[in-house]
């Protein structure tokens, strides 16, 4: 029977076991094993020059105890060195040479694996662990085998997660330790194997010279070495899966970038604090309200926020298991208004609002929308209403790093894969406003007379509410750019998504499989949608340019979206230059809000201007000016 080329379900599915995770890197040898194997030469075969060099290192009994001690110590920190770098940076290679593609449908050439891998980071995390490994055996064995257990997974940790050092190492320990059988079993026992089996097989050819020592030591890598690389790789994938993480990638002490000099790493960037709640309470206030909701005694386990992506909502991604069973329950995704005190970004949220949108959209559609578990109005049970859906399992464009930098499976697909994922979303924002009768079919929405005005007419009040007495020039110099190039209507009413950005789209195989974050509804002109999704991809990849990188210039061109568009859905779009500024400075209202917030929580100072908090700045005025689109791919 042929190995699958790809996990059968997502990693963080269903109980974990041991057999589960052998299953994983038993697959993903069989599917790529000439790749593995000849990684294993490469990593581990080199390494017998070490050993032949430590061997003429071997004290001899006629040296004085002083040499022969330094000797001695020479020749085993050499062996073990060599031995750790290998096992910890092969298991990073093969992380994102063959997990990627396996686990989550990335595959990588190996060009790209060599020049992306984060090289520098797995070589300080090699040495920390050899220097703990070294320590914790001399101190009687058993510390070195609970250091090797907490931390033996940090390379797969460190590449897939792309952490600092000493970020990684923690949050190695903070997934190994409550697995640690698993761990001990599956990962250090094995070490010992290996290096238990190979070193009698080393004497047994002592002396035999180099090659047969190398044909030897390849023999032993793409046997045993290659098996224990894929069980960390598959391990790793699991723990990560079942433990996300909201930290911050990069946040570790002691690790300078490989940027040129002092400019900060654009694939580090830190997240924006959303939420002042905490997460043990909430799960103990989410079993309460799935049992008054019938489901009887359950135990809510694997909270986390997700990572890369959203700044409105607290969204809390958790598991519900039935009291007493072993793993398995069912994922769920809980969206809550954010408290008053953590200087939320919009004034309103609306969760009844966002819900009955939602189901409007399900019922009357294709659009893809999570599947609706309840909207819970009583703030008795978490402080505040909130939404419950059904988890669905994708992937999304993470805003953190931003997908434009080059790191991230949509940057790293192909040209062609990120044309069919164009067409998608496309084809998304046609059905969405395919629906008929939009103000019939969503009358909480429907303000009444003309719906540009309103729209814009709500967005200078929240303008207003978001600077809260303070002066935005950029802003109020936006606003009244529109005023005065105002369009000539009338324009057709749809069903307006509002933040209609990839990154609100959970893909799987670049196909959308869930509509996310419905909170800026509202009814207007398609041009509304149409044009922050042209917009949102030019802010992210204009930040790009800013930080020397190359971005995707030929990706969401704004030609290109309004041509297919305007196909599938039958109808022309007007005034993009228009609705394009005015997406520009509605997002400058949200990235003025988003700084504040910053402000507030002691993240950043405030600047001597509100207007260094638009991150695009540069943009809105070439907008405002009329030459932005002279100088970007139209």
């Amino acid at each position: 029977m042929r190995a699958p080329a790809h996990a059968p379900a997502p990693a963080g599915t269903g109980p974990l076991t041991a057999r589960l995770v052998i299953g994983h890197a038993w697959a993903m040898t069989r599917a790529r094993r000439g790749r593995i194997a000849g990684a294993a030469a490469v990593f581990f075969v080199p390494a017998t020059a070490v050993w032949f060099a430590a061997e003429a290192l071997r004290p001899d009994p006629a040296d004085p105890v002083a040499v022969r001690i330094v000797l001695a110590a020479l020749v085993v920190l050499g062996s073990n060195l060599v031995w750790s770098l290998g096992v910890v940076a092969f298991a990073g290679f093969l992380d994102l040479a063959v997990g990627d593609d396996y686990f989550r449908r990335r595959p990588h050439d190996l060009a790209t694996v060599v020049r992306t891998l984060p090289w520098g980071a797995l070589v300080v995390v090699d040495l920390l662990l050899v220097a703990g490994l070294l320590v914790g055996l001399a101190a009687f064995v058993v510390p070195g085998i609970v250091v090797g257990v907490w931390f033996g997974l940090v390379g797969p940790v460190v590449v897939h997660e792309r952490r600092r050092p000493l970020d990684a190492l923690r949050r190695t320990a903070r997934i190994s330790r409550p697995h640690w059988p698993l761990v001990l079993g599956l990962v250090v026992v094995p070490w010992w194997v290996e290096a238990f089996v190979s070193e009698p097989v080393r004497e047994a050819v002592h002396g035999g010279g180099l090659l047969l020592h190398a044909a030897v030591e390849w023999l032993l890598a793409v046997t045993i070495l290659a098996a224990v690389g894929a069980l960390e790789v598959a391990l790793a994938a699991e723990l990560m899966a079942r433990n996300p993480d909201g930290g911050r990638p990069g946040a570790g002490e002691g690790y300078r970038s490989d940027v040129p000099g002092d400019a900060p790493d654009p694939t580090e960037m830190a997240r924006p604090r959303v939420s002042t709640r905490d997460h043990a309470e909430l799960g103990a206030r989410l079993e309460e309200w799935f049992a008054h909701r019938g489901r009887g005694a359950v135990t809510v386990t694997d909270l986390a926020t997700p990572e890369g992506t959203g700044m409105s909502s607290d969204t809390v991604l958790f598991r519900v298991v039935p009291a007493g069973a072993d793993g398995g329950g069912v994922a769920y995704v809980a969206r809550l208004a954010p408290d008053p005190d953590a200087h939320p970004l919009f004034p309103d949220y609306a969760l009844d609002r966002q819900y009955r949108t939602m189901a409007e959209v399900a019922a009357r559609s294709a659009v893809p929308v999570p599947p609706l578990v309840a909207h819970e109005a009583d703030p008795g049970f978490l402080g505040t209403e909130f939404l419950v859906m059904g988890r669905v399992e994708g992937v999304v464009p993470a805003d953190i790093p931003p997908y434009a930098f080059g790191v991230g499976w949509l940057a790293e697909a192909t040209a062609a894969d990120r044309a069919r994922l164009q067409g998608n979303v496309v084809d998304v924002l046609a059905d969405l406003h395919a629906i008929p009768d939009a103000p019939g079919a969503f009358p909480w929405l429907d303000p009444g007379g003309d719906a540009l005005r309103a729209h814009v007419d709500g967005q200078r009040a929240f303008a207003d509410w978001a600077l809260d007495g303070r002066t935005g020039a950029l802003i109020d110099a936006g606003f009244a750019w529109l005023e005065a190039h105002w369009p000539a209507g009338p324009f057709e009413t749809v069903l307006s998504w509002g933040d209609a950005r990839i990154g609100n789209i959970l893909f799987a195989d670049f196909t959308p499989v869930a509509v996310l974050d419905w909170e800026m509804a509202a009814l207007g002109p398609p041009e509304l949608d149409v044009s922050w999704t042209i917009f949102l991809h030019r802010f992210f990849d204009d930040l790009a340019v800013q930080f020397g990188l190359p971005g995707l210039p030929d990706f969401l061109r704004r030609g290109d979206v309004v041509a297919a568009y305007e196909a599938r859905a039958g109808r022309r779009l007007r005034d993009l230059d228009w609705f394009t500024t005015y997406a520009a400075v509605r997002h400058a209202v949200i990235m003025t809000r988003v700084g504040l917030r910053s402000v507030h929580f002691g993240e950043a100072e405030m600047p001597a201007s509100l207007d260094d908090l638009v991150t695009h700045r540069p943009a809105l005025e070439a907008m405002l000016a009329g030459t932005y689109w002279d100088g970007v791919p139209a």
